[in-house]
């Protein structure tokens, strides 16, 4: 995988999420399908957590990709 497929996954995971948070009804937030299941806030929340892990874990990716490659081992020295 390279950083251009990395960015459009994470751009084709964002815009159903985005979609799917515009489409929840203010007073429908704390609806569960049943009891002891996550309320939809709750489930909206999990998912936008998990959102940012995987903007941090892009973040990370990026940077890694501008260290310098070492082409030496140390079975190579």
């Amino acid at each position: 995988m390279n950083k251009n497929d990395f960015i459009e996954q994470m751009r084709s995971t964002q815009q159903p999420l985005t979609r799917m948070v515009e489409m929840v009804p203010d007073d429908q937030l704390s609806w569960a399908p049943a009891e002891g299941f996550m309320t939809m806030a709750q489930l909206l929340k999990h998912l936008s957590a998990n959102w940012c892990i995987i903007k941090m874990q892009l973040h990370l990716y990026l940077k890694l990709l501008k260290l310098p490659v070492n082409t030496q081992t140390l079975y190579g020295m």
